[in-house]
């Protein structure tokens, strides 16, 4: 399982800061499970399927 963080994402146009984790299979194309949380609002879906995960570099090798 590979997971991408990010915490202090500032919002564009106004206040308040993102924070959370993105988890994918590093030989899928899907995404695992996330969470999001915005203005103490968390965000999370049980069904991520029509959600893609897109590598940044085409000649990444296999893994996270």
């Amino acid at each position: 399982m590979c997971t991408f963080c990010f915490d202090g994402v500032n919002r564009v146009g106004g206040s308040g800061q993102a924070f959370g984790d993105i988890r994918y299979r590093p030989d899928a194309s899907v995404v695992y499970e996330a969470f999001f949380t915005f203005l103490d609002h968390e965000f999370r879906a049980d069904d991520w399927s029509d959600v893609a995960v897109v590598p940044m570099r085409p000649n990444r090798p296999s893994g996270c």
